[in-house]
């Protein structure tokens, strides 16, 4: 837990820097993701655990969520779904505000891979070392300008890769981008 705490707090550190929004006309993809100056906010999602409804949470593997207390990234709530089995592992996710940017999350993690969900641009990423081979953070830019973000956290090593922690954290987000495109 001390690992993932740290992880978010240098991860805010380098996401406070700008902000981003998503102009009607403009193309989604690398250069829509970088900040444009405009001060206007959509907010994040303030019930993330309502993101993953009963058949998606049960498609994953998971119990109900419950809200994550310790985020560290301004005006973003974050919900934790944990595995039903014993050390199967936690997924994290919800809507980030349109202060955050797909641009923003390249440059914070390590092998960012692009890559897209449901047409939308998204990038993948680890935060390194013996954890990142342990775990995956996913985001994709909604039309709106904010991110949708899913991540996994194996609870154990036995047969877990980055890779495959990225192909769990893209499921979920597939699911997010899902739920909030039927809003």
């Amino acid at each position: 837990m001390k690992a993932v705490t740290a992880v978010l707090t240098v991860l805010s550190g380098l996401l406070l820097g700008s902000c981003t929004t998503h102009e009607e006309g403009t193309a989604l993809g690398a250069a829509a993701s970088e900040p444009t100056g405009t001060s206007q906010v959509v907010p994040g999602e303030t019930d993330p655990c309502g993101l993953l409804g009963q058949v998606q949470r049960d498609s994953l593997g998971v119990r109900d969520g419950e809200s994550v207390d310790d985020v560290q990234l301004d005006d973003a709530a974050l919900c934790r779904w944990r595995s039903q089995e014993f050390n199967g592992g936690t997924f994290r996710g919800g809507v980030l505000p349109n202060k955050y940017s797909l641009a923003q999350m390249r440059r914070s993690y390590e092998s960012p891979r692009d890559f897209s969900v449901a047409g939308l641009p998204a990038v993948s990423g680890s935060i390194g070392g013996a954890t990142g081979e342990l775990s995956c953070w996913t985001f994709a830019e909604m039309p709106d300008g904010r991110l949708a973000d899913a991540s996994f956290w194996a609870g154990k090593a036995d047969g877990m890769t980055h890779a495959v922690a990225c192909g769990r954290a893209t499921e979920a987000l597939a699911m997010i981008v899902e739920t909030m495109q039927s809003r």
